[in-house]
């Protein structure tokens, strides 16, 4: 523990802090006594506990740990007597009469579960023997589970259904060094490599990598990121993957194609044109091998094919792209869906704004209803299209339509954009109350918003409130 970085010194003068330190934690004796006297059930003697508190000073997790293991001995005095020799071998005797307890075929399991932040019956069975009969995994894991729910350890559970515990966290330290003590380095990658495995099928990305980069192996978190990237960034979760790539060693991103693939699409997620051009262009360097992965190349085109378009007005050189990218784009509804924007936009660019239309359209019709994600993205894109065509009715239709879908899903970024959508073609078609409620709602996500839409958004309600003679709105508004 240590102190916040605030002016105390200024805010205790001002009698505005209330400090709450060590000393202030401690138990005194008698809350010492009455704590273990009541808890335990047992008679101690004073001797007794006069050395638990000279020894423990009123230490809580000390004294937890003390009333775990009085609950497997016949002799409390003898136990609370042996405490001698400071803090770190209080522990570790503590530690050994709380294991003293389990028979000796769980206790090396009791350690290994220190290995995690949580754990669960069906991780540990994992871990602990993944190459046996799933009947003698299940045993030792009931037993174990069986023990520690009748309170032999310090464990909180986690959940309604008790599946998963974690350890108090001093508990969890002291296990884990007992562990190290007894495996090598060797063995104890082994089981994170196991539980790395264990998590990523259970769809528990975050641990997984976590686990991959316990057991030194960073190759293997490596591959876990480009295994899992695209699923995580069509939920619009684009700051997760970013969270992984900045665990990773430093230079490892920027050996591997897919995972710098992973940064040009969080960078064009925040907007940051430049930066993402710039990788872009890398990336782009490397992919001019034959023998590169068409998948790799098809998702880099999409970003190309978004700068051009947008950034260097170029339609028919993104559509060119766009088109080759079609062949082999990977499935992902993000990547699917703003190629199918980006290409609609390029080719209104060139004047085929109609049958680009058109085509977007049928892409619409022909997809399936379970795929929300990419259906809501390419109903994005019609409305985007139909308000750069002036369609303010059809615009409008499909950014209520993009609302259906997505709202309540915790799609953020889209339901921002339908709100955005259909404001704009309120605002167009003069419906100044309606637009400026769809307008402020997109307002409200700034997060999620472009900038310049989020800009765009505040000022075109502004006007609308203006319209409706409402100058103190408007004020609030462009302060915004």
């Amino acid at each position: 523990r240590h102190d916040p970085p605030l002016e105390l010194a200024k805010l205790r003068a001002s009698a505005l802090l209330t400090e709450i330190r060590t000393r202030d934690l401690r138990f005194t004796a008698a809350q010492s006594a009455e704590l273990l006297t009541t808890s335990a059930g047992i008679d101690i003697t004073a001797e007794a506990l006069e050395n638990l508190h000279q020894q423990l000073e009123g230490w809580a997790v000390g004294l937890r740990l003390a009333l775990a293991a009085l609950r497997y001995t016949n002799d409390a005095d003898s136990l609370l007597l042996g405490l001698q020799g400071g803090i770190s071998s209080i522990q570790e005797y503590l530690v050994q009469e709380v294991l003293s307890a389990f028979p000796a075929e769980l206790r090396q399991l009791v350690e290994v579960a220190a290995l995690f932040e949580r754990f669960s019956p069906e991780l540990l069975e994992e871990v602990m023997a993944p190459d046996t009969e799933p009947e003698e995994r299940h045993d030792p894991i009931a037993r174990f589970w069986e023990l520690i729910g009748q309170g032999h350890l310090l464990v909180i559970p986690l959940d309604a259904e008790g599946r998963w515990k974690r350890y108090h966290h001093e508990l969890r330290g002291l296990l884990r060094m007992e562990l190290e003590n007894e495996l090598s380095d060797t063995e104890i990658h082994t089981l994170h490599r196991r539980a790395s495995a264990w998590f990523e099928r259970a769809g528990e990305i975050d641990e997984a990598v976590g686990h991959a980069l316990a057991a030194d192996d960073a190759n293997l978190a490596a591959d876990i990121i480009a295994r899992q990237r695209l699923a995580v960034l069509d939920q619009d979760r684009g700051f997760v993957v970013e969270s992984w790539l900045d665990r990773l060693p430093q230079g490892l991103e920027t050996e591997r194609l897919d995972l710098m693939l992973a940064r040009v699409m969080i960078l064009a997620e925040r907007h940051e044109a430049f930066a993402m051009a710039a990788l872009a262009e890398q990336v782009a360097s490397r992919l001019d091998d034959p023998q590169a992965d068409p998948a790799l190349r098809s998702e880099l085109d999409v970003r190309l094919g978004q700068l051009e378009v947008f950034f260097h007005g170029d339609g028919k050189k993104a559509r060119d792209r766009l088109e080759r990218a079609r062949r082999h784009l990977p499935n992902s509804s993000l990547v699917r869906g703003q190629h199918g924007f980006y290409l609609t936009a390029a080719r209104q660019l060139i004047g085929e704004g109609e049958a680009a239309m058109e085509a977007l359209a049928q892409q619409i019709r022909v997809t399936d209803p379970s795929e929300v994600d990419l259906l809501s993205r390419l109903i994005g894109g019609q409305g985007v299209g139909g308000l750069l065509r002036g369609e303010r009715v059809g615009g409008g239709r499909s950014a209520l339509r993009l609302l259906d879908l997505v709202r309540g899903g915790g799609r953020l970024t889209l339901e921002a954009w339908g709100c955005y959508l259909e404001g704009a073609a309120r605002f167009h078609r003069d419906e100044l109350e309606e637009g400026a409620r769809a307008l402020e709602a997109a307002a409200a996500r700034p997060h999620v918003l472009q900038r310049r839409v989020l800009l765009d958004a505040l000022a075109a309600s502004a006007y609308c409130h203006q319209r409706l003679g409402r100058d103190g709105r408007v004020d609030s508004l462009l302060d915004q």
